[in-house]
């Protein structure tokens, strides 16, 4: 298993500013997820778990994302739209091989 290779710089409020999202949820392993928020409520020195994964694998980045969709959107679309601002927002950042982004509805409504 890799670890995370750079920090998601700003991007989720690149993806909060996405039509349709209204919510961030951590995209990491459920387990992982729960004992670093845990430890993050109780030593304030540790940071909270981020609601963006990003892993550098052997082909390329793979990036993650946990939503929330608000409930005038159609979850699908709001995906699609989640997609296309990570795949830009990297690109703008210097093309990076991407081999996989993973946007999961967490929450809707």
């Amino acid at each position: 298993m890799s670890e995370p290779a750079i920090a998601p710089d700003r991007l989720d409020d690149y993806i909060l500013a996405v039509p349709g999202v209204d919510a961030l949820y951590p995209a990491g392993p459920l387990l992982t997820t729960v004992v670093a928020s845990v430890v993050s409520a109780l030593i304030p020195s540790v940071a909270a778990p981020n609601p963006i994964v990003v892993v550098e694998r052997a082909g390329g980045l793979s990036i993650s994302a946990s939503i929330g969709v608000g409930p005038d959107h159609a979850a699908p679309d709001v995906c699609r739209r989640v997609h296309d601002a990570i795949a830009e927002h990297f690109s703008r950042a210097g093309d990076p091989v991407i081999v996989e982004i993973a946007v999961t509805v967490a929450r809707i409504g």
